[in-house]
């Protein structure tokens, strides 16, 4: 039997295409690189410019001393810690409350889950401003804090405490999806193996799943973190008192007080070091990325 050889110049033609494909996505993905770090670069080389290179992008003589300066204008101190146990805190109660519901609604067969697990679903349409009103009126009446009685009047209830802010993230109807579509992923194999075993429901869940979620449990308490940290109406609504003042309110309240001032270095420094947990964060679990929500898009 004779094998006719292919020319390589009938072959050469779609290998170029494919080089050209591909030089075009690393394109795409460059402008795009460029396109969200041009904000932070500036923010960043404003910090460091002195006031005479001030519409320089690259300053000739950079100094950190608008940084330190920063800590000594307004409570940094202060806000950071509020909002560090703002984010942890809003953090531990997401991961586990998303994992927890998650596992129950992909291993335990009840009656309603299948309308419960759509029902997440549209949860998800749902604009977070519209929470607003509900959440406040929930925080406000709630029973025997802040001077209410046992049914939630006379008082102002958890309004400027901090468990105001952690409390109602705890729910979250993306957490609870990511983490079901992750454990639809994982195979039902395992835990008929650990049943036969004698194994229960809790340890399951505990020592058979619990384990291999991991990476999702890592997106998903960076995109709390992320969020929780990053936001700002609602601290704005419920924790508007210095003493619980988080670090988003403490930068805007510095440059409402200031603004005339004309502090631009003062204030990039102040946003710029607002970034740096972000940063540390997903350097962290930025190998699980792309593998959770891979997973995800599976189910």
């Amino acid at each position: 039997m004779t094998t006719l050889a292919v020319p390589e110049a009938m072959s050469a033609p779609p290998r170029r295409r494919f080089r050209a494909r591909r030089l075009a996505l690393y394109l795409c993905l460059l402008v795009g690189v460029v396109i969200t770090a041009m904000p932070v670069v500036y923010m960043l080389s404003t910090a460091v410019t002195p006031t005479s290179e001030l519409r320089s992008w690259v300053p000739s003589h950079p100094t950190l001393g608008y940084f330190t300066q920063v800590f000594h204008k307004m409570p940094y101190g202060r806000d950071f810690l509020n909002s560090l146990l703002y984010a942890v805190g809003s953090n531990v109660l997401v991961v586990a409350v998303s994992t927890l519901c998650g596992f129950g609604l992909t291993r335990i067969s009840f009656r309603g889950q299948r309308w419960l697990s759509w029902l997440v679903v549209a949860l998800l349409l749902v604009p977070l401003q519209v929470e607003f009103l509900p959440l406040f009126l929930v925080i406000k009446h709630w029973p025997l804090a802040g001077g209410n009685d046992i049914l939630g009047q006379h008082g102002h209830g958890l309004i400027n405490n901090l468990w105001a802010l952690i409390l109602p993230a705890a729910a979250s109807p993306l957490g609870i999806f990511l983490m079901r579509q992750f454990f639809l992923g994982l195979p039902t194999e395992l835990d008929e193996a650990a049943r036969v075993d004698g194994a229960g429901t809790w340890r399951i869940f505990w020592s058979v799943n619990l384990p291999l979620v991991r990476p999702a449990m890592a997106i998903l308490s960076l995109l709390s973190f992320q969020f929780t940290w990053n936001n700002y109406m609602w601290p704005l609504i419920v924790a508007s008192d210095s003493h619980v003042e988080t670090l988003q309110l403490g930068v805007a309240t510095f440059y409402s007080a200031n603004q005339s001032a004309g502090l631009w270095q003062l204030y990039m420094a102040a946003a710029f070091i607002t970034l740096v947990p972000l940063l540390v964060g997903f350097v962290f679990v930025q190998r699980y990325l792309t593998e959770t929500f891979a997973t995800v898009g599976l189910k």
